[in-house]
């Protein structure tokens, strides 16, 4: 196993239990405890995680609490983020127009944007930078940004600028992530990260939220919109979450799901 994949796997696994010893990841990834301390150096001098008694603790208190570093949310679930974000991108069209929010899944969509003429308008920072490097190999992609106050967890303008600029354009596509859906509506953790995605929404035909698995059944602290708002809901299918996905396409929801088997 290479050691990115170990770090993921390691990440992965911390994200749902907040605490890891060097025990718990030997017996799970079959590595010896040297290895396993290396990695949790490793993954510490990244400031991905802190140390703590016996082992490696995430930096926040909880994942649910939003506060996860950009930089750690990046690789969790990094294999099922990219196959949703390319089965995203399919529903592109030449010369369509797409507003995408700052998510780091959202942020996988740049890698698999097709070679057509397409404009996006983006408030995010890594994503904005990301397309940049992409135009070098397709000149057809014309990028908009939205300015405004950076905020710095996420990486990504808000506040009432940003809003301003985005309310600007129209779009055919609003590409939006959020932390969680359940069968009331859509979450999110920061109330200007909402109104932000709120603004996208209003001024877009078509609002496509992309949620890996662990965010269906999920709730944060702010309300993002109800689900007569969604068109499209891009995500992949478990036994655990079937059952809300069924109650979600009852609801209107166009529900693509993505085999990440």
């Amino acid at each position: 196993m290479l050691q990115e994949e170990r770090y993921e796997k390691i990440l992965n696994l911390l994200s749902g239990k907040n605490h890891l010893t060097v025990e718990n990841v030997k017996e799970f990834l079959g590595i010896s405890p040297s290895t396993v301390r290396r990695d949790f150096r490793t993954l510490v001098d990244r400031n991905l995680v802190k140390r703590s008694r016996g082992g490696i603790s995430l930096l926040t208190c909880g994942k649910e609490d939003g506060n996860m570093p950009f930089e750690l949310r990046q690789i969790t679930h990094a294999d099922e983020k990219q196959l949703l974000a390319k089965k995203a991108t399919s529903l592109l069209e030449p010369n369509d127009t797409l507003f995408i929010d700052g998510g780091t899944t959202t942020l996988q969509m740049t890698r698999y944007l097709p070679n057509f003429p397409l404009t996006v308008v983006s408030n995010s920072l890594p994503h904005v930078s990301a397309m940049i490097e992409h135009r070098s190999r397709n000149s057809q992609l014309e990028i908009y940004t939205a300015g405004g106050y950076v905020y710095v967890p996420w990486h990504v303008n808000l506040g009432p600028q940003t809003r301003y600029c985005l309310s600007q354009y129209h779009a055919k596509y609003a590409f939006l992530s959020g932390r969680g859906i359940d069968e009331v509506g859509t979450y999110n953790h920061n109330e200007m990260v909402v109104e932000t995605e709120r603004t996208m929404m209003a001024n877009a035909d078509k609002v496509v939220f992309i949620m890996d698995h662990s965010k269906i059944g999920q709730r944060s602290m702010s309300f993002l919109c109800a689900l007569d708002k969604i068109d499209i809901l891009i995500t992949s299918s478990n036994s655990i979450n079937r059952g809300l996905l069924d109650k979600l396409h009852e609801s209107k929801v166009k529900v693509i799901t993505v085999d990440i088997n």
